[in-house]
């Protein structure tokens, strides 16, 4: 049996588990040219890429004081519980309060090649400071705030208008009834873990790029 043309791997995918596919062909960002993959493992590794929300990163800020600082997407567990947007996004605080959306430009390598990408990180004030140690990065719609106001002194704008900022929030609905999750930052007791289905391999996965 021979697998899907435009296959690369030497295994039939079909046969393989699609969290170890995901694992092999996982992208920070994919580029327009990567739209169509054409592959089937890249196919599959884009389509999970689609299904994550591209809005907000989740951060590790353990080694601040070291200027590394670690950034992948949010997994689909973390967008419903709100992870990242209206919890801190770094992933060891779950703070609520005075979260600041900064924005973050991303150098990372991938598959050997160099990549940068302009994110957004919300955090709280103790993990902004963490955040900014090193460098002050800017907060979200800063930088395009003081763009209009030079333009409303050269007359572009009038001298009163006001700038609204609008930061996206998840849907109320994602707000209810939460279900309970496992801790993914932290190991478990192996007598006590459940076989996990493809999707929950795939977020631990993501989680644990770290």
């Amino acid at each position: 049996m021979s697998g899907e043309p435009g296959c690369s791997s030497s295994k039939n995918p079909y046969l393989m588990d699609k969290s170890e596919i995901i694992k092999a062909h996982h992208k920070f960002l994919w580029d327009e040219k990567d739209q169509n993959p054409d592959t089937y493992e890249k196919r599959l590794a884009k389509t999970y890429y689609d299904d994550l929300f591209k809005e907000y990163c989740i951060a590790d800020l353990s080694r601040y004081k070291s200027n590394q600082i670690a950034l992948r997407w949010r997994t689909k567990n973390e967008v419903l519980s709100n992870k990242g947007s209206e919890i801190c996004g770094n992933k060891k605080c779950t703070s609520k309060e005075n979260l600041k959306v900064w924005e973050v430009n991303f150098k990372y390598i991938e598959h050997g090649q160099n990549h940068n990408a302009l994110v957004k990180l919300a955090l709280c004030v103790e993990c902004s400071i963490m955040l900014n140690y090193h460098k002050k990065h800017n907060l979200f719609g800063k930088s395009s705030s003081k763009s209009k106001k030079r333009k409303s002194k050269e007359g572009s704008l009038l001298p009163n208008q006001k700038i609204k900022v609008e930061v996206e929030t998840e849907d109320e609905s994602q707000k209810e009834e939460k279900a309970k999750e496992d801790n993914i930052w932290t190991n478990e007791d192996p007598e006590e873990k459940t076989e996990m289905n493809t999707e929950e391999k795939i977020d631990a996965y993501l989680s644990d790029l770290f």
